[in-house]
C-alpha cells in the first residue's frame, strides 16, 4: 500500500541519437502524464512540481477528493516520481490490486505490471534514507525533514523479516545504485571521502548538545 509511486523510465541505449532528443522525449512523457492526471480529475499542487537533471527526475504531487478522513500514516495527496533509471536486477511482473478489494474479498481491477524486484527495492530504500538522513545531519537539507521517510526503515525491516534471501542481491547491487545516486544527486550532499567526512562530524551532536533527531529508530523496528 502506498500513495507514493515511483514509476521508473528506462531509456534504452541507442533509442535516441542525441542527448537533446532524450531530454525532449522525457519532457513530452512528463507533459502527457500531467495532462492525463488532470483529465482523471486530480488537481496538481504546482508548488511541489520539481524537475532535475534534464527531466531524468520528475516529482509531482496531486490532490483528490476523499470520502473519508486521511489516516495519519498516509500523505494527504498522491505523489508521483519519474526517475530515469534502468533496473539493476531482472524485473518481475506481479499482479497489483487495490488493498480495499483484497480486504473486502471482492473482485476488483488487477493489473500485471513490470516492476523492479523486492531485492532492488530494499537496496533503494536503504540508500534513499541514508542519503537524506546524511543531508539532515549535515544541515545541508534545503527542505524540511520528511517524517514519512521513517517508513523506509519499516519497509526494509519487513522485507528482511519476510525473506532474508533478498539481502544478498541487494548488497550486490548497492554500489551501482550509489554510483547512480552520485550522478543524479551530485549537487546535493555527496562527498568523495565519506569516511573522512564522518570522522570530522562524529562529535557534531556533542557540540550541538545532542540535537533531538527527527525520528527515533532504536527499539522501534529493530530488536
Amino acid at each position: 500500500m502506498s500513495e507514493d509511486a515511483d514509476l521508473k523510465v528506462v531509456v534504452h541505449p541507442g533509442a535516441f541519437t542525441s542527448k537533446t532528443k532524450v531530454t525532449n522525449a522525457l519532457r513530452q512523457l512528463t507533459d502527457q502524464t500531467r495532462q492525463t492526471m488532470m483529465n482523471l480529475g486530480f488537481v496538481e499542487d504546482e508548488k511541489q512540481y520539481r524537475v532535475r537533471n534534464e527531466y531524468r527526475y520528475v516529482h509531482t504531487q496531486w490532490l483528490y477528493r476523499r470520502n473519508y478522513d486521511s489516516p495519519a500514516g498516509l500523505r494527504p495527496n498522491l505523489q508521483l516520481e519519474f526517475p530515469a533509471r534502468s533496473p539493476q536486477l531482472p524485473i518481475e511482473r506481479p499482479f497489483i490490486e487495490a488493498l480495499v478489494d483484497r480486504l473486502a474479498q471482492r473482485d476488483g481491477v488487477k493489473l500485471q505490471l513490470p516492476t523492479i524486484c523486492v531485492a532492488e527495492t530494499l537496496a533503494e530504500k536503504v540508500l534513499s534514507f541514508l542519503r537524506r538522513f546524511a543531508q539532515y545531519r549535515a544541515g545541508a537539507m534545503k527542505q524540511e525533514w520528511d517524517t514519512a521517510l521513517v517508513r523506509h526503515i519499516h519497509d526494509a525491516h519487513c522485507i528482511c523479516q519476510q525473506d532474508a534471501g533478498h539481502i544478498e542481491p541487494a548488497s550486490r547491487i548497492f554500489r551501482a545504485l550509489v554510483d547512480g545516486d552520485r550522478a543524479e544527486f551530485g549537487g546535493q550532499f555527496l562527498v568523495s571521502t565519506p569516511i573522512r567526512e564522518m570522522s570530522l562530524r562524529k562529535h557534531w551532536n556533542k557540540r550541538a548538545k545532542m540535537r533531538k533527531p527527527a525520528v527515533s529508530m532504536r527499539g522501534t523496528f529493530f530488536p
